[in-house]
């Protein structure tokens, strides 16, 4: 199922992210959730999909006052890609987080 409200695909009926219930199929057309990351794992994400020739877009976490607070090195982003690319997207984030999760 795919969510209207955050974007994620999952199973079920209700979002396990953000519990929305605006839930559908997926369309082709549908933009997906990704990954979150920190500023500057998001810049080598991006960088990484452009290589790749994989269209995206990202919307950041933290507001303006709160950037100014704790800094833009604490900021991090919400990745999105097309529905049809997101297996490919998904590829290049296991392939590169991986280890940077088990740290």
């Amino acid at each position: 199922m795919y969510c209207e409200d955050c974007k994620t695909l999952f199973e079920g009926g209700q979002c396990p992210n953000c519990v929305g219930k605006h839930v559908r199929e997926v369309a082709e057309n549908d933009d997906c959730f990704l990954i979150q990351k920190e500023m500057l794992w998001g810049e080598m994400l991006a960088d990484l999909l452009r290589q790749h020739e994989i269209p995206f877009y990202y919307k950041p976490v933290l507001g303006a006052g709160i950037t100014m607070s704790v800094g833009a090195y604490q900021d991090s982003y919400r990745f999105y890609v097309p529905y049809p690319q997101l297996g490919a997207a998904q590829e290049i984030v296991d392939e590169v987080f991986s280890n940077v999760n088990e740290e």
